[in-house]
């Protein structure tokens, strides 16, 4: 499955294969800045949803990348043993903080 690389200046998202060299950089064909590779699951905002953007934003900066992240969560040594089912991602920043606040462990 391919993963998407978003520019978060432009608010745009381009389909990629998945990019195993993680010193490898993709720059955003329209502004030239470095794109945030996001899962396949991320389903971008329209362009103009300045609202849905900065809650894609604030997520990002806080290191979630729109991988699957569980309701309930077991780990030992960093390394998930259980868990039961996805937690859906906010769409307003209010609740962005809490999944954030919750979810950080992740």
């Amino acid at each position: 499955m391919g993963y998407k690389n978003t520019c978060l200046d432009c608010r745009k998202a381009f389909n990629r294969q998945l990019n195993t060299d993680k010193n490898r950089v993709f720059k955003c064909p329209e502004c030239g800045n470095p794109t945030v590779s996001l899962s396949h699951l991320f389903q971008p905002p329209a362009r103009d949803d300045l609202k849905s953007w900065a809650v894609v934003k604030l997520l990002v900066d806080n290191g979630f990348t729109y991988d699957h992240v569980y309701l309930k969560c077991e780990m030992k040594n960093g390394i998930v043993t259980s868990y039961a089912g996805y937690a859906e991602y906010p769409d307003n920043l209010r609740d962005a903080e809490e999944f954030i606040k919750k979810y950080k462990e992740q």
